[in-house]
């Protein structure tokens, strides 16, 4: 085959059609930047070549694509970030089953944002996974909000959370009851679950519902609440309505750590040191 001689050098060829895989193109390109006209054989070794360059990148860009998106997991593509849309506790506090990842809510009968909440936790309970523990523990920041937590310990040692645990929030928000007054809470007791006031009074004075406030109030400062409603996913993290953004949200990032953790085996929550053992109520 002759030499193709180079025409004027000062033509510039155009790269991105080469990569971009439009044989047609190159060919008419490589005519007039060579200033020869070029025999059917030589273009079809051009396209070839051309077809070649377009399968390389495809494969390659194709590949890098593949390998992202098998390293990014579902954790790493969220939109939540540590220190804005959560915190994570100085200390991880033990949780009270270490073969699941615990959720507990901490919550106060006399937060109206806590009844607000009760209809979205809810909800959440009813498909959680098995490999989660969900639990609600009170708030103790007063001598009322004690009192209240008093009664949930009762309602849970008496058997009767499901018939009280939303007549205490009705009776306060929607009535305007003190139920944190013991005989108004009997009274409470008796209506909605048929306890006497004798059994009421009996366990509500017990050391064992004495002992769990005790170790409620224990907890929540090493949790180191501040406000409810809060969530603590796995003794390590703390979410609530101001971070997350709104109440609806809180749930969001709590999945989201309860990914997180599952994803990392929670080997590094282990890791940490712990504080604040001992179980609290469901």
């Amino acid at each position: 085959m002759q030499a193709l001689p180079v025409g004027d050098n000062s033509r510039v060829f155009d790269t991105e059609r080469l990569e971009s895989g439009n044989e047609e193109n190159l060919v008419t390109q490589l005519k007039q930047f060579l200033g020869k006209r070029l025999s059917v054989s030589v273009a079809a070794v051009l396209l070839v070549f051309s077809a070649s360059v377009r399968a390389q990148t495809t494969d390659a860009s194709g590949t890098t694509a593949r390998a992202a998106s098998e390293d990014a997991t579902p954790v790493q593509m969220a939109r939540f970030q540590e220190g804005v849309n959560y915190e994570r506790l100085p200390v991880v506090v033990e949780v009270r089953d270490p073969s699941k990842i615990e959720v507990v809510e901490v919550f106060s009968y006399a937060c109206i944002h806590c009844k607000t909440f009760e209809p979205a936790v809810e909800a959440w309970t009813v498909d959680i996974a098995n490999d989660v523990d969900f639990y609600r523990m009170p708030a103790t920041f007063n001598q009322t909000w004690t009192a209240l937590a008093q009664g949930f310990y009762t309602a849970e040692a008496l058997g009767v959370l499901d018939q009280v645990h939303e007549a205490m929030f009705r009776a306060i928000h929607d009535r305007g009851v003190n139920v944190a007054d013991p005989e108004l809470m009997a009274q409470l007791f008796q209506s909605a679950a048929g306890v006497s006031p004798s059994q009421f009074n009996q366990v509500f004075n017990s050391f064992s519902v004495r002992s769990r406030v005790q170790q409620a109030d224990a907890r929540g400062r090493v949790y180191r609440i501040t406000g409810t409603p809060t969530m603590i996913v796995d003794g390590t993290y703390r979410v609530d309505a101001r971070m997350a953004g709104n109440h609806g949200n809180m749930l969001e990032v709590v999945d989201f750590l309860v990914e997180r953790q599952r994803s990392a085996g929670r080997t590094a929550a282990a890791a940490e040191p712990s504080a604040a053992g001992g179980e609290e109520g469901q």
